[in-house]
């Protein structure tokens, strides 16, 4: 984001910029509110005033900063130190988003930052981005070529757009007006019957003359907006599009010698692999470089050579709206230089003839083209393109003339944890066919006032510039919170977790962090004991009884009979859990299963049988001496077991590589945060019917002062003329005007008591608005919560990527149903002693299945 911080203490304000710059924000800097008017003309991001109730320049900022440009909505933070309520509501009315207290915590107002960027994100009006969709029917079409990159990408690009560029030419275009997206996409849309010559001939023409009126305007929107084509049609055409565009990448990329046949191939059904799993597919480029087949200097090569914008000469001016004169003929001297500009603004590639050393002024004039088209960042020294000049051996020569400044990434925040967050193994069975437990690794211990974890932030990266001057921003760097949760403080700089007792860290998969204490129960969990919640872990020795709800860190029990449990740790059952619901963020371990349900982030490892359950873990199901019976096992790295099935029982359904927990979390963290944003929008709308209720209440002080005033105005004035009458002697005058004194100052009496009435009534309206804000404020903080444990997730099941193998060592019975990813089958006969894994096949497009192999 680009941000103005407004702050007249120059100190605080380098303190600011240098903690937000960190984070990889834009800064810039003003002393006062008339500095940043200045500032406004550069649309920042978000503005931050530090501010008091005697700065009025405040408010004209804020004025300006909300209206000076309705199409560009800036964020407006106010820092100030407990301000009356009558001042913030100034602020708030002047334009400003929020008021936190000074000095800001600067995590808190990053964190801020994201939140209003959301809104303003959710406030402007812009296309939203375009899913792609490739379409069946140009699957076929499209992938048969796949793996035959053609080797002469130029002849067959001529065939490829020459319906195009005909109906280009029939309405007077050239080449400038047509990218070569636009002629690939109409050269599909054509063959496939979406639009008529027709309709493209009106549609270049309305490209023409948007572009000639200084406005870029693609193909794809012109036939969307002007009805041409469907919204799914234009999804598929864009797909098929970067599809026929990436093939002729691969050819091009072969042809210099970057890639290899095969290497092109493997990229190109990965792009179709992507295409049929999320419906959109990068381009060919990004892909070879994401494995490093090729390098970003040689992607770009391809790039500005396949898909550069030309720079011709300008064309004679339209006769009228409709009618274009015929083009002027281009002279030897014109055709000597031609520049070529990238799409992305950073590389411009001239091109000069055999000859063109002998033009006169042949510098002066490549560098007179590069001035007429906007290029004056990164020309190569006058040195460097005279050498180029005087080659004297091919027929056509090109130089990149000048390069952008790519911007520089900085470096991502990380967390330092000082404890192994993957201590403990799931347990193993040992010799005798138990389950080992003290053969877990060792549990790590902490102390009270020991740092638990750290943030290491991250560095901002710089700025670049392309070849227009445009400065081009770093990529933004993401955020990363330190969550802590129980047993554990945040430091007073926000960068370290420090443990607030003696006791256990965890880790949790949503990255809270917490230290657990233990609590040992010696009997069981039952009516003698009630429901446990306790922050740490529960040990067990009995058994926890059917009906009651234990939470905690890792619990451990002898049994566990009917039960709710929800465990931050590990669950640990020495014999069996029958008909229970458990919910954990690690592993299971239990001799058998049965009528439970159970949803685990770690693994599930069984001695015996699971039997009429339903399990899901995001680890490993192990039971290699067990049996699965008439349930539901869905794991995402795998499954091992010795048999699944009997001849009697209902079929099983396995999953593998599917992970259902973190599915639902995230569908849970999706309901949580819709919820927090309705609670959010109606406590913004109490908030501004209490600002309006203050407003008008401010209006009826206004009112009630100024009856006063012109009350004592009177009273001085009939004061003056009783003294006068008693001099005169008018008895029956001054009877009337002493009336009329004991009714004004009873009138004044009264407003003065109404007055003071609303007083009070305000301040109270002024504390509810407080506490209106401080409840915003919390949500709003909420939110971002959620949104940083559902990202964590995110990652973490990212991370632990495997390739997910079911392996028995008996038994599947038919019937068995077996899932993968992509694929699913039915066991038709019993197997023996197998491995069934998802691979895919070798038909065309992403097309898979579940393979049995014995062994």
């Amino acid at each position: 984001m680009k941000i103005i911080v407004v702050d007249h203490d120059a100190e605080n304000r380098k303190n600011l910029i240098r903690a937000l710059g960190a984070k990889g924000h834009g800064m810039l800097e003003a002393a006062d509110g008339k500095e940043a008017l200045a500032l406004l003309p550069q649309k920042p991001d978000a503005v931050i005033v530090a501010a008091n109730p005697a700065d009025a320049d405040v408010l004209t900022l804020c004025r300006q900063a909300r209206h000076s440009d309705p199409s560009s909505y800036g964020y407006i933070i106010i820092l100030s130190k407990s301000p009356a309520a009558k001042d913030a509501i100034l602020w708030l009315e002047s334009g400003a988003d929020v008021i936190i207290d000074a000095p800001a915590d600067p995590d808190r107002l990053a964190a801020q930052l994201k939140a209003g960027q959301r809104r303003m994100n959710g406030n402007r009006r812009h296309s939203p981005a375009k899913t792609v969709h490739e379409p069946e029917r140009f699957t076929k079409a499209e992938d048969s070529t796949a793996t035959k990159p053609d080797p002469e990408p130029e002849k067959r690009a001529d065939s490829t757009d020459a319906a195009p560029r005909t109906v280009a030419r029939k309405e007077g275009l050239t080449i400038k007006d047509t990218t070569k997206q636009d002629r690939v996409l109409a050269k599909i849309a054509l063959s496939h019957k979406i639009v008529t010559k027709k309709d493209l001939a009106e549609a270049f023409t309305i490209q023409h003359r948007e572009q000639r009126a200084g406005r870029k305007a693609s193909l794809d929107v012109i036939l969307r907006e002007r009805g041409m084509a469907t919204q799914e049609q234009i999804d598929d055409l864009l797909v098929a599009t970067k599809r026929r565009l990436g093939k002729r990448f691969g050819a091009i990329a072969i042809q210099k010698g970057f890639a290899t046949q095969e290497q092109i191939v493997h990229a190109l059904n990965e792009q179709a692999a992507e295409y049929k799993r999320l419906h959109s597919c990068r381009r060919l480029g990004d892909i070879l470089v994401s494995h490093s087949v090729i390098t970003n200097e040689q992607c770009d090569l391809i790039w500005l050579e396949q898909e550069a914008v030309e720079v011709l000469p300008a064309e004679p001016e339209r006769t009228d709206e409709n009618q274009t004169a015929a083009p002027l003929p281009e002279s030897e001297e014109d055709r000597a230089f031609s520049l070529t500009i990238s799409a992305d603004n950073m590389k411009a590639l001239i091109t000069v003839k055999r000859d063109a050393a002998e033009t006169r002024g042949a510098l002066k004039k490549i560098k007179a083209l590069l001035a007429e088209n906007g290029v004056r960042h990164g020309i190569l020294p006058d040195d460097r393109i005279t050498e180029f000049l005087e080659h004297p051996d091919e027929e056509h020569r090109s130089l990149v003339a000048a390069e952008g400044t790519p911007p520089i990434t900085g470096t991502c925040a990380s967390i330092r944890y000082y404890f192994e967050t993957e201590y403990l193994s799931a347990g193993k069975i040992n010799a005798e066919g138990d389950i080992d437990y003290r053969d877990r690794g060792e549990r790590p211990r902490v102390a009270k006032g020991t740092v638990v974890a750290e943030k290491i932030p991250g560095q901002a990266g710089q700025s670049g510039m392309d070849i227009l001057g445009n400065a081009i921003p770093p990529p933004e760097l993401e955020e990363i919170p330190l969550l802590c949760d129980e047993g554990v403080l945040l430091s007073d700089n926000g960068l370290q977790i420090i443990a607030a007792i003696d006791g256990e860290p965890n880790l949790t998969k949503s990255g809270r962090i917490s230290v657990f204490d233990e609590l040992n129960i010696n009997g069981d969990v039952d009516f003698s004991t009630g429901n446990i919640h306790f922050a740490g872990n529960i040990n067990v020795k009995g058994a926890i009884r059917d009906g009651f709800r234990v939470t905690g860190g890792s619990i451990s029990a002898g049994e566990i009979f009917g039960a709710e449990i929800e465990a931050a740790g590990d669950v640990m059952v020495g014999g069996g859990i029958l008909g229970a619901n458990i919910l954990t963020e690690g592993n299971v371990t239990a001799k058998y299963i049965d009528r439970a349900n159970i949803k685990s982030f770690g693994s599930v490892i069984v001695q015996k049988e699971v039997r009429d359950s339903k399990i899901r873990a995001s680890g490993e199901f192990k039971s290699e001496r067990g049996t699965i019976i008439s349930s539901y096992v869905a794991a995402r790295i795998g499954v091992q077991t010795k048999n699944i099935g009997t001849d009697v029982s209902e079929a099983c359904k396995i999953q593998i590589g599917v992970d259902e927990n973190v599915r639902k979390r995230i569908q849970a963290y999706g309901f949580r945060h819709a919820e927090k944003t309705e609670i959010l929008e109606k406590l913004q709308s109490e908030y501004e019917n209490k600002t309006r209720d203050m407003e008008e209440l401010q209006g009826r002080i206004a009112e009630l002062a100024q009856v006063q005033d012109r009350s004592d105005i009177t009273r001085r004035d009939l004061s003056r003329q009783i003294a006068e009458l008693k001099d005169q002697g008018e008895t029956e005058e001054l009877k009337r005007i002493l009336l009329e004194l004991q009714r004004l100052e009873t009138a004044s009496k009264e407003a003065e008591e109404q007055l003071s009435n609303c007083f009070v009534k305000q301040e109270q309206m002024e504390a509810d608005a407080a506490r209106s804000m401080s409840e915003i404020e919390t949500i709003i903080s909420g939110i971002e919560a959620i949104g940083n444990e559902k990202n964590a997730v995110l990652k973490w099941a990212e991370k632990n990527k495997a390739q997910a193998v079911l392996r028995t060592s008996g038994i599947i019975c038919s019937g068995t149903r077996i899932h993968g990813r992509r694929a699913a089958m039915i066991v038709k006969e019993d197997v023996k002693n197998c491995k069934a894994t998802e691979v895919k096949t070798d038909e065309p497009g992403d097309n898979w299945e579940i393979v049995i192999t014995r062994g």
